[in-house]
């Protein structure tokens, strides 16, 4: 791996492609995007990589490939879209563009066991803080626990009815399940937005709409 820092980025193109991919490397492949920039001040493209390449001598022939943009719906894939599409909870979209779900990955941490009084237990991570999260909400969801893969019901959000202190947190249900999750390592894909977080008048009122959200999810 080549460092990312002030030296390592203000490299001619022309260095780079030298020392780094041929000298350092010896790449017999580059593989690079159609509107790649590197080198100081993003001078370099692939014009340069390929005429720098023909002028190699000898037996061992490098080769470059130019990859197309891909495209979701005539619209040119980008982190950016990705990000706007997670942040407007269309799981739908960020997956095709991904071409996997969205998903949350954490150790699973012990809340207030509400859910297990009124039989709905739920396996919680706490999100980083730099993780790019949907809005709050219920997402049909899919757990990933070690080799197994099950369906899921996702909260993420503050839990208005039961807390007051603002911790955000993803609370997985996974119907049928029974086993213990505590400190296990998890992997939540958000497949689909179900409805937006809300606050209850009381605890059965919750566990009914729970429910309800379970029925959506399984259907």
């Amino acid at each position: 791996m080549m460092p990312v820092n002030r030296d390592t980025v203000s490299v001619s193109p022309e260095a780079f492609v030298r020392e780094m991919l041929i000298g350092r490397l010896n790449a017999g492949l580059i593989a690079a995007g159609c509107d790649i920039s590197f080198g100081d001040k993003g001078a370099g493209d692939m014009e340069l990589v390929r005429r720098i390449l023909s002028e190699q001598d000898g037996d061992f022939k490098r080769r470059v490939v130019e990859i197309d943009k891909v495209r979701y719906k005539d619209e040119v894939i980008s982190s950016t879209l990705v990000r706007n599409a997670v942040a407007e909870g269309d799981m739908e979209r960020a997956g095709a563009m991904l071409g996997r779900p969205y998903s949350i990955s954490g150790k699973v941490v012990q809340g207030k066991r509400l859910g297990r009084t009124i039989d709905i237990p739920t396996a919680n991570i706490i999100p980083d803080e730099d993780k790019l999260l949907p809005p709050y909400g219920v997402y049909h969801s899919r757990v990933h626990i070690g080799v197994s893969c099950l369906e899921g019901v996702t909260n993420i959000g503050v839990r208005p009815t039961v807390e007051d202190d603002d911790v955000l947190t993803s609370e997985t249900h996974i119907p049928g399940f029974d086993g213990d999750l505590y400190g296990q390592d998890i992997e939540v894909e958000l497949l689909r937005f179900i409805r937006p977080e809300m606050r209850f008048d009381s605890i059965d009122m919750l566990r009914q709409q729970m429910k309800a959200d379970i029925r959506n999810c399984t259907i």
